[in-house]
């Protein structure tokens, strides 16, 4: 893998953050009720919070493997 490919997952792998794991680490003792009450000033429920998270790590995951596929 080339030096441009490399710093590229490195940026997309930035991005992703822990965001998922703290979020996890934070609700993780919540009862299926406390998961789906608004949670502080967000507009969200702690369970909204996780899944989108999880949504970005996909599109991390999707971005990684097409730079990897790409001819760059």
């Amino acid at each position: 893998m080339n030096k441009l490919k490399i710093f590229i997952i490195s940026c997309i792998e930035q991005c992703r953050g822990d965001d998922l794991y703290r979020a996890q680490c934070t609700f993780k003792y919540y009862t299926p009720e406390q998961m789906n009450e608004k949670y502080g000033l967000s507009d969200e429920t702690p369970q909204q919070i996780i899944d989108g998270y999880v949504a970005r790590n996909a599109e991390c995951d999707e971005a990684i493997k097409a730079v990897k596929e790409s001819n760059i």
